[in-house]
């Protein structure tokens, strides 16, 4: 379409189609309904005359026999009063035209597939984690008092399309300050403070691949005492998990480690009066493990046991907030709480720390992709610490 081609760029013709991905059969989008047409009335579509082929002659002969059979990606059931997604409509429409033709969900086979990366994803992904690995890298050495949070994200993205990425797997998340304790907080235009926290979660897409990091940096180059004691619990709640994240265990299993930690952690730091309870989702407000890969949360079982070839995170956080303590339901119990953890809480305040790794599982057990990003707090300082040159 020359016009659209003027106005767009170049469209693939379905010789390139075929180079670039050995499909050797390849129809136009707007063939997609004379093709289905064809299909459920038992006629060859895009076939020369006196061609067959054993595919179409095998699904016209079931088709005919009533044992036709359509896979759709229908995903969740929507309730009977909410609107139909668009699969579900389109699926009605076929089957008021064709009859005898059986509706199956193909979305838990794709997502069995997406859940365990063959070698070459398995590749791709190490690939792209390295990138966003060197990125993460660069924003921290672009950290500093009296700089811009977007400052350290364009630091970041710039790694991305300079390795062939080509964008950030999800919008980046740059937080200092206060910001650090907002999940998925997106403006990234505060000024950064000496004594400011910077978390930043962000990762690039590669080849059509996402892993997930994120590291929380002191912008002065030093954690602070207080800073260090919840960096140092989020570090040990990640330990933790990793240590159980192996075949044969569950997510929630990694879950139950970090929790563990967590909860004697925020006890001894007078965060929490209970360690037997809930009151450690005051401040651990998060699960900590998710599929990655097509997408930064991607699809797949969290029932299925850990197996070689899936890929996850494991990112605890702890994020003090006075909203938290603040939208807590008025009463004895509360009101006692909030009287016990008021003097820790000060000491804390606005303090948010996540660390976020992403993981392969391998025959030969557990691999941290995004290793080479300085995660300890020793690692994290000294990467900060000017260069010779730099001070000169």
């Amino acid at each position: 379409n020359a016009r659209r081609e003027h106005w767009n760029g170049h469209t693939l013709t379905r010789e390139e189609v075929t180079a670039q991905t050995g499909i050797e059969t390849v129809y136009m989008v707007s063939q997609f309904e004379p093709f289905i047409t064809a299909m459920f009335n038992a006629r060859n579509f895009g076939l020369r005359r006196g061609e067959t082929t054993t595919e179409w002659n095998s699904f016209q002969a079931e088709v005919k026999a009533g044992r036709g059979r359509l896979a759709l990606l229908f995903g969740p059931r929507p309730a009977p009063s909410q609107p139909l997604p668009e699969v579900y409509s389109w699926a009605n429409k076929f089957r008021e035209r064709f009859f005898g033709v059986s509706m199956i969900d193909a979305k838990p086979m794709v997502d069995d597939l997406r859940q365990v990366k063959t070698p070459y994803e398995q590749k791709v992904l190490e690939k792209s984690v390295l990138i966003s690995s060197d990125a993460h890298k660069a924003g921290m050495k672009a950290t500093a008092p009296g700089r811009f949070e977007y400052e350290v994200e364009a630091a970041i993205e710039q790694v991305y399309l300079t390795n062939g990425a080509m964008s950030w797997g999800y919008p980046s998340i740059v937080g200092s300050g206060p910001n650090s304790t907002i999940l998925h907080y997106g403006e990234s235009s505060r000024k950064m403070e000496a004594g400011d926290l910077l978390l930043v979660d962000a990762a690039a897409n590669y080849q059509g691949l996402t892993g997930d990091i994120t590291r929380t940096t002191p912008v002065s180059g030093k954690f602070s005492p207080a800073q260090k004691e919840i960096y140092e619990l989020v570090l040990a709640a990640q330990e933790a998990a990793m240590a159980v994240a192996r075949a044969g265990n569950k997510t929630a299993d990694v879950e139950k480690a970090s929790e563990e930690v967590i909860k004697a952690g925020l006890l001894k730091l007078g965060l929490i009066t209970d360690a037997k309870g809930d009151q450690f989702r005051t401040w651990y407000t998060h699960g900590i493990c998710h599929w990655i890969g097509m997408d930064v949360h991607d699809v797949g079982d969290y029932e299925k046991p850990l197996a070689s070839g899936m890929a996850f995170t494991i990112e605890p956080g702890l994020y003090l907030r006075q909203q938290a303590l603040n939208d807590l339901p008025d009463n004895p119990a509360n009101r006692e709480f909030k009287e016990k953890v008021a003097t820790a809480f000060a000491k804390y305040k606005d303090i948010g720390v996540r660390i976020e790794d992403s993981f392969l599982l391998t025959d030969a057990g557990l691999k941290r992709l995004s290793s080479t990003v300085p995660r300890t707090v020793e690692e994290v300082e000294a990467w900060l610490k000017p260069s010779p040159t730099a001070r000169r």
